[in-house]
């Protein structure tokens, strides 16, 4: 029987790249119905990097420590950027800003990305656009 890889199967792309990620970075997705994240998301969902910026925010039911990462799908789960690491933060709501930019300085190329936060060795993901006029 011929070995079996995650391009031959007929998965949804996003569930690959869940996959790919989870084995990439090493945190795993949670599935504990008490998150302790809730409502992780972009504001807006999509935008000109040129022109504007995008916000990352959720709620922390408890302090934690966490991390923030921007990664591009098409690039195996490449990390753009990183928006902090190891960051203690309060119980309650955050929001966090990310310019589209890469950790070289540049602008973000025009496509999909994955805003991913971990937090205690469990990755919270979103998706966000960016577009250029």
């Amino acid at each position: 029987m011929p070995c079996l890889s995650l391009s031959s199967l007929i998965l949804p792309e996003a569930l690959i790249l869940t996959l790919l990620l989870v084995g990439i970075l090493g945190c795993r997705i949670p599935v504990d119905p008490e998150l302790l994240v809730s409502d992780f998301r972009f504001s807006p969902e999509a935008f000109d990097s040129f022109t504007g910026t995008t916000s990352l925010r959720y709620t922390l039911k408890r302090p934690a420590t966490t991390t923030i990462r921007i990664i591009a799908p098409g690039k195996s789960g490449s990390v753009v950027m990183t928006l902090f690491e190891e960051l203690k933060e309060s119980r309650g709501l955050h929001q966090h800003t990310w310019l589209g930019d890469t950790e070289e300085g540049y602008f973000a190329p025009a496509g999909e990305y994955l805003g991913e936060l971990e937090v205690e060795g469990e990755c919270y993901q979103a998706v966000v656009r960016v577009y250029h006029r």
